[in-house]
């Protein structure tokens, strides 16, 4: 403890120190580790605008052709949902890979594509703000 009074950390620091841990690792708990928020319908947005809104199936899969600013093709399983094939130059939907709950989107920002899961009532409660 000594050795830490001499580069000025005292002992209230060390406790806000710990303090601060806690609550983040709470947090981190909170965030990412509550239940999976599960979703039934799948919500593609093409330029900002709902395009299509498709319901999870139950088993196998469905390929969509998602033609805009270029060429995505949306594959909807009961898995969940990902990017198969995209004409952007990056491919980060597609590396993105599939998507099985609410909490997270995939983007396709050069085709300005948006696809999302949802539960049958969006009702614009977040983690956050709940």
């Amino acid at each position: 403890m000594k050795k830490l009074e001499s580069i000025g950390i005292k002992r209230l620091d060390i406790i806000l120190i710990a303090i601060y841990i806690i609550i983040a690792i709470g947090l981190f708990f909170l965030t990412f580790l509550s239940s999976d928020i599960k979703g039934d319908f799948v919500e593609i947005y093409l330029d900002n605008k709902l395009w299509a809104r498709y319901e999870l199936p139950q088993k196998g899969y469905k390929d969509i052709s998602v033609i805009g600013k270029g060429k995505n093709i949306v594959r909807i399983s009961s898995e969940g949902v990902c990017i198969i094939e995209s004409s952007c130059s990056g491919q980060f939907c597609v590396h993105q890979g599939c998507v099985n709950d609410s909490k997270t989107v995939i983007t396709c920002l050069p085709n300005g594509l948006l696809v999302q899961i949802v539960g049958r009532e969006n009702d614009d409660i977040d983690m956050v703000s709940y």
